[in-house]
């Protein structure tokens, strides 16, 4: 099993953000991430970026999870 490398899971996740936030007001009503969307997020390992690899997580360092536009 391949894992990806941080750069692929900041571009996942600015993916999902547009997601996210075209569903605000449905999570913010329901107070929770709606199912196929959680369901999104963990298969695109996205709950798992510092769980270690010998884990079945990314492994990543925290600072690796921080991304900056600048």
């Amino acid at each position: 099993m391949s894992i990806p490398g941080s750069i692929e899971y900041i571009d996942s996740a600015r993916h999902f953000a547009a997601i996210v936030a075209g569903r605000a007001d449905e999570i913010e009503e329901r107070r929770r991430i709606p199912p196929d969307l959680s369901s999104a997020l963990a298969d695109a390992g996205l709950f798992r970026l510092l769980v270690p690899k010998s884990l079945g997580g990314a492994g990543l360092k925290k600072i690796d999870t921080v991304a900056s536009d600048s």
